[in-house]
């Protein structure tokens, strides 16, 4: 059964490869044609349930159909004159054509099955149409083999991607960063049964993370999950609740820099009646309250110490008692925390428990800041503001180049959060039906950003050598941007040769996860 979480990550990958393609169509070489087309053919079987995929491309000069790329074929080229075949009819008629009991007796699917080894059960075929050359069809994409047969919404689903493919046919010569997106492509569709992740990611290191995340999930170890404030620590933790074992038991989240400090043992460990002025019926704790699931701590390193103590004692004899009581109450829990401070350091400055540090957790998992990754703010973006023009049910026909690249300069303080309220901000302010365009963004982000914003890391996790290569890109990408995208005169502004900025370029895209 299809969730609203599938269909959102196919519309998703679906916009950004429009995204990318359209924005370097007037640059690169045609071998980047070939690659990308093959990404489609990787993609689609995925995300459309089926067993293969052939893409066909019209030739210009001819009736003929050619350059045929599909699912498990070896490389090379096949010809398609035949006007009676499913895709010879499409390819005239410009109608799609689906065939859950097709004639495979026909010389068309005989040749086929026998060239291939490969037998025909059903079969979806769809047009690709210019949008430069008025409708021309210009190819023809075929999907084969559903469990159950094809049906109108899958139909719908590959004209969408149809639509996509042909931005990459009129993008024969999109320069070498078409490359890279082949390869980032790639990388999404190794992940594509996205195990219902409630996060976006395709920047290495944080699928890195989510993978950790999926191999410590079924297990009962305790997790410390750290990192800037807004980067999705949570969310984090709710995933690995999620994964160990029946979601519906208790995930009890507690902020301890929220709770009063006179409050925080009752809180915890609950009270009886009568146990202090106001306590005018028993109540459990927070210990007690997640017996049988997942007690998270949040801003752990706010935990005042004298209950950092009787924490301690909590985790090692797994049994406390209610402030008033004398009952002895068993706890069984999997506890996760999650903080913005170095543990260490408050542990070096008496403010945090060696003892409860070392018993806090097994396994450390750090979120990368926003600024880190890059690769996924487009992504998130478009999660964003496709999530609240639903919601908002206020229709946005786009998001405009510039404002993406703007938004992958800026620095986001705020991480996640921060670009979550800056999405809702711009769909409240873009008229319905139009592309949100960068000049309705804060302040903050219709500003250029400097040179010195770039990022200074003094803590030894980045070398000297990742960090000048980063600035070097950034005057790359300014001089590009100076010179209209024009690379030949870029690289003499740059006092480079324009193999030199190629190479450049090349090296910027496969280290976008800087």
């Amino acid at each position: 059964m299809e969730t609203k979480m599938d269909t959102l990550g196919f519309g998703e990958r679906l916009r950004h490869v429009q995204h990318r393609v359209q924005s370097l169509a007037d640059l690169g070489r045609e071998e980047t044609h070939d690659r990308l087309i093959r990404v489609f053919v990787e993609l689609l079987p995925k995300l459309l349930h089926c067993e293969r995929c052939s893409i066909f491309l019209a030739d210009p000069q001819g009736d003929t159909l050619g350059a045929k790329y599909g699912t498990g074929i070896s490389e090379g080229e096949i010809e398609v004159s035949d006007p009676q075949s499913i895709a010879g009819r499409v390819a005239v008629t410009g109608n799609a054509v689906i065939e859950n009991h097709p004639n495979r007796a026909a010389p068309s699917h005989h040749e086929a099955e026998k060239a291939t080894g490969f037998q025909l059960q059903n079969i979806l075929c769809v047009p690709v149409r210019s949008r430069a050359m008025g409708s021309e069809i210009v190819g023809v994409v075929e999907v084969l083999n559903k469990k159950g047969g094809f049906d109108a919404q899958d139909q719908e689903r590959l004209e969408d991607l149809a639509d996509g493919l042909s931005h990459a046919i009129e993008s024969v010569w999109a320069q070498d960063r078409l490359v890279a997106l082949g390869v980032e492509l790639s990388r999404e569709i190794a992940t594509l049964p996205d195990r219902n992740r409630s996060f976006i990611a395709s920047d290495p290191r944080m699928i890195q993370i989510l993978d950790e995340v999926e191999a410590l999930g079924p297990t009962p170890a305790s997790v410390l999950i750290t990192g800037e404030n807004g980067t999705g620590k949570e969310l984090v933790a709710r995933r690995l609740h999620q994964l160990s074992g029946d979601p519906g038991r208790p995930f009890v989240a507690v902020n301890c820099a929220a709770i009063p400090e006179n409050l925080i043992e009752s809180e915890f460990f609950g009270h009886e009646r009568g146990a202090f002025t106001g306590a005018e019926k028993s109540k459990p704790g927070f210990l007690e309250m997640a017996t049988g699931g997942t007690l998270f701590l949040d801003e752990v390193g706010e935990m005042p110490l004298a209950l950092q103590a009787k924490l301690l004692r909590v985790l090692e004899q797994k049994e406390g008692r209610r402030v008033g009581g004398q009952r002895l109450v068993h706890y069984r829990f999997r506890l996760l925390s999650a903080t913005n401070q170095d543990l260490v350091a408050k542990v070096a400055d008496g403010s945090f428990r060696e003892d409860l540090y070392y018993r806090l957790f097994s396994v450390h998992v750090t979120v990368p800041p926003l600024r880190e990754r890059l690769r996924d703010i487009p992504l998130m973006l478009e999660r964003f503001v496709a999530e609240t023009s639903e919601e908002w049910q206020k229709p946005i026909s786009g998001i405009a180049p510039d404002l993406i690249e703007r938004f992958e300069a800026y620095h986001w303080p705020g991480n996640v959060r921060q670009l979550r309220r800056e999405a809702e901000r711009l769909v409240a302010l873009t008229p319905p039906g139009e592309s949100i365009e960068l000049n309705r963004c804060s302040p903050e982000l219709k500003q250029r950003p400097k040179e010195s914003s770039l990022q200074i890391i003094a803590d030894g996790s980045v070398s000297l050598k990742e960090q000048l290569r980063a600035f070097e890109h950034r005057i790359v990408d300014a001089t590009l941007h100076h010179c209209g995208g024009k690379k030949s005169q870029a690289a003499r502004c740059l006092g480079i040769s324009r193999q030199a900025l190629h190479t450049k370029l090349k090296d910027r895209e496969e280290s976008l996860d800087y």
